[in-house]
């Protein structure tokens, strides 16, 4: 419309004479530039300059000359453009770059511009860093040396670079006899030894000498060295500092200085109780050997002075001391879960994971005195790792009560007082009558309203109970189980009869805990905000409300897990705080500083995870990561992306780039879960794997399910059937349809095993005949809302914190 309101005011100028003028003129010329450089980032030192080639392409007419330009650059820095060619086309010009000495360091984004006649410019973009000049300052970590004519001794260099790479070339001069030896010379490294040489005809006194460094292009830098000469006939020269744990052994270097040929005998004085010296045999010609410290598991923690003697026949001895530190070696032990309850006849586990402070050894498990009828095992009574299981069995005739199992660990090789002891508080339930194989329990939690059993495709038949527990009989191959919530909520669960009565089935699943948590946090910036978890609970913070509540938290032992972020959601610093005791007694944390020394940076997982598997246009996904601590594999938020649209159909195949902790702060039972959801109009699905550490691993998206089918059936409440033929064998475990309007849902699931036997059809039965059924539970027969149908997987069952276990789930979703 613009163009033809233009062509009218035209008109209206020039008449029909001007128009006819205009339509005979030539057109404008057509003139492009593009134009690259090489290389597309530099860098340049202050005081330097570098130089590039800009090349310009000119498609179209030759309207004249064509220049180069560099917008704007930063103050201190010049370009300077020359040597410009043309050929045909294509124009190269030469840029030199350079940097003052006072320019500003940092890095720079540059627009290179490209000029012609009638042509628009044609730009591309520089990165420009500037540097310090490269540099280096060299030191001693000691002044001065005393060494006997003919002997020998190390003094620590250290070199500071600045932008250098370049090896250093080390030498000693000044003094004739005096000499030095590096390994390796020259260096690239930052620190090393000199091993400084006195010639046995060098006369006894002071002398300074020089070590000194030389690197191409650069002026040598030198560290001055007092050498004090002596004529002693034996010297010792020994380390200043040695730490080392209880029950470890350490070494470290001693230079025997010598006049005398052999029978040179050392020893150590001095050394606390179970501490044990060895010393490496002398060799002719190498005064260095090697002193070795056996530090037993009583000895004393605490520092001791020794002394490090020298005996030679005829002569007077030599010593020198030093110190030695030894450090305390601990364990801690934690014991999850801090309570169970176990039927007679049946059996618990408990994890017990062992925290190590400088102790490496075996750790053996035991139980402390037992109640009749307990009997405790241990999946490894002896680990050198850092967990093991322990199976608690009671007996058909142990006393139904609460007992309070202690649980024994004890690092071999240390004091008694070291061992750490863990409690279980097991709470014995008689088990239900004879011929009840089913059984199932709620005595952890709130107890249902209402309980029937199925055996086979027979009756429904209510389940009577007591303390939360229920029991039924299946004698078929297979059964079902239901039950009903607060009135509202119906689930039915189908399953083979060895499923059923394998074991008493935990109704209850992982619930909230009972604490509150309580804390304040330094936050850097206004914009910040801080998300905790810890022991199943979780809070948020903000610089304008410090302060936070964790709520939902178990019992027990548990790591707190917080990190700060800004508008992306993504962890700026983190904070591992471990091993917190969560008990009636506990009701907040210490301060978590964000900027204190114990947050951390989190790090970019290398490798990442290779995604792949098929996907449809109008599909999105996004991707979030978790960290799993402690042996009750307790999950801990990390971070989730926005989702991302999918545009096409086709193979996803790209490494996911995952955030992470370093190394230094896992423990070996510390894992990761990364996660990716994928999400269409009417279908869901996600997949996730688990791990330890960075490593190469692939995540395949599990299949968008096909075939599936949801119909009403009659009933005296709404009753749907999800018809689904064969099941993809990705999802292995479950399928499950539910379903809910505004107050009420219903579900019925089943596992693989069940499927099996009795086909691809999941019916919600006709309960309301049942004995009890609470009336008005089920959804009314003529109201609508939403279903979904689900189907799951694992490549390995039991819990998360598992090697790369992969679990998948994929749904979809209408309307009733």
């Amino acid at each position: 419309m613009r163009r033809y309101r233009s062509l009218l005011f035209v008109l209206a100028v020039v008449g029909c004479e001007g128009v006819h003028r205009l339509l005979e003129a030539p057109p404008p010329p057509y003139i492009r530039l593009s134009l690259a450089v090489q290389p597309a980032s530099l860098t340049i030192a202050r005081g330097g300059e570098f130089t590039f080639t800009a090349t310009v392409t000119r498609t179209g007419e030759d309207r004249g000359p064509v220049s180069v330009s560099v917008d704007s650059p930063p103050s201190g820095v010049t370009a300077e453009t020359k040597n410009a060619s043309t050929s045909g086309e294509v124009t190269t010009v030469v840029v030199v770059v350079r940097a003052a000495t006072d320019a500003p360091v940092g890095a720079y984004t540059l627009t290179v511009r490209g000029h012609a006649n009638e042509a628009t410019d044609g730009t591309s973009v520089l990165i420009l860093s500037v540097i310090d000049p490269p540099s280096y300052s060299l030191s001693l970590a000691k002044e001065s040396l005393t060494i006997a004519h003919g002997g020998i001794a190390r003094v620590g260099l250290a070199l500071k670079r600045i932008n250098l790479s370049s090896p250093v070339a080390l030498s000693v001069a000044g003094q004739t006899g005096i000499g030095g030896v590096f390994d390796p010379n020259p260096f690239t490294g930052d620190s090393t030894n000199a091993t400084i040489t006195v010639g046995a005809d060098v006369a006894p006194g002071s002398y300074t000498v020089s070590i000194r460094g030389s690197v191409d292009g650069l002026s040598d830098r030198v560290a001055p060295l007092s050498v004090n000469v002596i004529a002693d006939p034996i010297q010792v020269i020994a380390g200043g500092t040695l730490s080392s744990p209880q029950l470890s052994t350490t070494s470290t270097e001693v230079i025997v200085n010598s006049a005398v040929s052999s029978g040179v005998v050392l020893s150590a004085e001095g050394l606390p109780a179970g501490a044990v010296a060895s010393f490496d045999a002398l060799t002719p010609g190498n005064p260095a050997t090697k002193l070795r410290l056996d530090i037993g598991g009583a000895t004393p923690a605490g520092t001791y002075p020794v002394v490090v003697r020298a005996k030679g026949t005829g002569v007077p001895d030599a010593t020198a001391t030093m110190t030695l530190t030894v450090v305390s070696a601990t364990i801690g032990l934690s014991v999850v879960p801090p309570a169970a309850n176990v039927f007679t006849g049946a059996a618990t586990t408990a994890s017990l994971t062992v925290s190590r402070n400088n102790f490496g050894g075996a750790v053996t498990f035991s139980a402390d005195a037992l109640p009749a009828g307990v009997t405790v095992t241990f999946d490894s009574a002896t680990i050198k790792g850092g967990a093991t299981i322990a199976t608690i069995a009671i007996a058909p005739t142990a006393a139904p009560g609460t007992y309070s199992i202690v649980l024994r660990a004890t690092p071999v090789g240390l004091v008694a007082a070291a061992a750490k002891t863990g409690s279980v508080d097991v709470t014995i339930i008689a088990a239900p009558a004879s011929g009840a194989n089913v059984v199932l329990d709620w005595s952890k939690c709130k107890s249902p309203d209402w309980v029937a059993v199925q055996d086979g495709a027979g009756l429904w038949t209510r389940a009577s109970g007591s303390g939360g527990v229920f029991g039924g009989a299946v004698s078929s191959a297979f059964g079902a189980i239901a039950w009903v919530e607060n009135g509202t909520v119906t689930t039915v669960r189908y399953m083979t009869q060895a499923e059923l009565a394998s074991q008493p089935l935990d109704m209850c699943g992982p619930q909230a805990g009972p604490r509150v948590i309580t804390g304040a946090a330094v936050h850097g910036t206004t914009t910040e905000v801080g998300a905790y978890s810890l022991g199943g609970g979780t809070g948020t913070s903000s610089a304008s409300q410090p302060h936070f509540t964790i709520t939902g938290v178990r019992d027990g032992v548990h790591d707190l897990l917080a990190f700060n972020s800004f508008s992306t959601g993504v962890p700026n610093r983190i904070v591992l705080r471990r091993d917190i005791t969560v008990g009636p007694a506990t009701d907040s944390v210490e301060t978590v500083n964000f900027q204190g020394p114990e947050a951390f940076t989190p790090i970019t997982l290398s490798p990442g995870i290779n995604i792949s598997g098929s996907v449809t246009a109008g599909e999105a996904y996004s991707t979030s990561t978790s960290y799993l601590t402690t042996a009750a594999c307790t999950s801990n938020f990390l971070y989730a992306s926005p989702p991302i649209a999918l545009t096409g159909t086709g193979q996803l195949g790209f490494p996911l780039a995952t955030l992470g902790l370093p190394a230094t702060a896992q423990r070996p039972e510390d894992y990761y879960l990364v996660s990716i959801l994928i999400t269409g109009p009417s279908t869901l699905r996600t997949s996730s794997i688990a791990f330890h550490a960075a490593g190469p691993r692939s995540l395949a998206v599990g299949p968008v399910l096909s075939g599936v089918s949801v119909a009403a059936v009659p009933g005296a409440y709404k009753r749907l059937q999800a018809t689904f033929g064969t099941i993809p064998t990705t999802f292995n475990r479950s399928v499950a349809l539910q379903y809910s309007d505004a107050l009420k849902s219903m579900t019925v699931s089943a596992t693989v095993g069940y499927v099996a036997v009795a086909g691809t059809t999941l019916t919600m039965p006709e309960l309301s005949d049942v004995s009890g059924w609470p009336s008005g539970a089920g959804i009314g027969a003529t109201n609508s809302g939403s279903w979904r149908f689900t189907a799951e997987g694992s490549s390995s069952v039991g819990p998360a914190c598992v090697e790369n276990r992969v679990t998948y789930s994929s749904a979809r979703t209408g309307g009733y």
